[in-house]
């Protein structure tokens, strides 16, 4: 679904020329919402794992799992093994979603806890005491039920959801729902639960750990998204249109200013037309579970032309090739990912960036993207089957890498540089 948001009022010169920017959504201001996956929804938190969370992670080493272990995060994969991890959050009403590998290994849990030991209350998805089957999983006290789940098997990632209701629980896997116990319902849970990832090793146990991707809780059904303030540069701006794709449950307000110091209310009606210009997403949900989202966002600057009988309002014209820098090495996941983090300069309205990584004379991965000026993204490429395999037995491979980028005023720089890829 797309939104248009247009100026109220034109000038009378006509248009010079035109400029649009696209909200990556990383400088502006989340209230009871998140960027998940490159857009905005609803949620109390979410986690990619580019970096470690601020979590508690514990290790099991007691009678029953007494293998010392710990959590560790790289390319944004959380591993768990022989430990417990528990994010401190969650309550009733919330939906937890979270993208997952379990081990082929007994006794991994992901989900909704409190110790998964001690303390007989959870709602989890697990391995229970099985190498090859994954449960849905409630335990609260005093009943306990608990369902295989078809079609999915360890070693293998998914999409997992857990909705936490007042009556009980909803499973999800690949967003179908898991068919409850023959026994009857999930039972419900008032008591206080957080969102965990938990692996215990037993003794004779291989150590496999459990990996999650992401994990993002929603426990909201109302939240806004205010973006960052757009800048058309010296020029004069005679329209702005604003288009973002979404599901129902959005509702768009704009706000403009001449000095960025006094600003427009926020309103759903005409634009101002001015230099500045920001806008404001309301999030709407019937639940937790299912989300809003905003998928994309640009900004577009219609440039007015000099008035007549003298005068100048346009930007002086850009003759200056963007410049972004490369590593020397990156990490490539065990799904033959590599994330390359792009920066495109201050004074630049936005980047085009392609980059193009070759072995010799084979191109292995190619990703392109556009890059808001002053911000940073990481651009993902995918080696090809045969670099994988390389660099699986070589344990690191050296890439010719290719970076073209093209700013806004069509100016356009190549760079190559060497990279050492290594594995995770």
């Amino acid at each position: 679904m797309a939104a248009a948001l247009i100026a109220g009022a034109f000038g009378t010169a006509g248009t010079a020329q035109a400029a649009s920017q696209q909200d990556n959504f990383s400088g502006g201001v989340l209230n009871d919402t998140a960027v998940v996956d490159g857009g905005v929804e609803l949620a109390m938190f979410s986690e990619s794992f580019s970096t470690s969370p601020a979590w508690t992670t514990t290790q099991w080493a007691i009678p029953d799992c007494p293998a010392d272990g710990g959590s560790n995060v790289a390319g944004g994969v959380m591993s768990v093994d022989a430990a417990r991890v528990d994010s401190g959050t969650g309550q009733e009403g919330s939906s937890l979603k979270f993208r997952a590998t379990f081990g082929g290994e007994p006794f991994q849990h992901v989900g909704f806890g409190v110790d998964f030991n001690a303390v007989s209350r959870w709602a989890m998805f697990t391995t229970s005491n099985t190498t090859n089957k994954v449960y849905a999983r409630v335990e609260n006290g005093t009943v306990s039920t608990a369902v295989e789940v078809p079609n999915v098997t360890p070693g293998n990632a998914y999409d997992f959801r857990i909705d936490w209701k007042p009556s009980g629980f909803d499973f999800f896997v690949n967003g179908t729902l898991v068919p409850e116990p023959a026994t009857g319902p999930h039972p419900a849970i008032t008591l206080p639960m957080t969102a965990q990832i938990s692996d215990c090793l037993k003794p004779a146990m291989s150590s496999v750990p459990v990996t999650v991707d992401s994990m993002l809780l929603n426990t909201k059904t109302t939240g806004t998204y205010t973006s960052k303030v757009f800048d058309a540069g010296t020029a004069a701006v005679t329209g702005i249109n604003f288009s973002g794709t979404s599901a129902s449950g959005i509702t768009y307000e704009t706000s403009t200013s001449s000095d960025n110091v006094n600003w427009t209310p926020f309103s759903t009606g005409a634009i101002q037309p001015a230099r500045y210009f920001k806008y404001r997403a309301t999030f709407s949900a019937a639940n937790p579970g299912v989300s809003p989202r905003l998928s994309t966002a640009t900004v577009d600057f219609s440039i007015a032309s000099p008035p007549a009988g003298g005068g100048n309002n346009t930007p002086p014209s850009d003759t200056k090739k963007p410049k972004l820098g490369l590593p020397r090495d990156a990490d490539v996941n065990r799904r033959g990912k590599v994330k390359i983090l792009l920066t495109c300069p201050d004074d630049e309205l936005f980047c085009r960036a392609a980059l193009v990584f070759k072995s010799g004379r084979k191109t292995i991965a190619s990703k392109s993207g556009k890059i808001a000026g002053g911000d940073s993204r990481y651009i993902t490429l995918k080696l090809s089957t045969a670099a994988k395999k390389q660099l699986a037995k070589a344990r690191k491979l050296k890439v010719a890498a290719t970076l073209t980028v093209v700013d806004a005023a069509g100016n356009k720089r190549t760079s190559s540089k060497k990279i050492w890829l290594y594995p995770m």
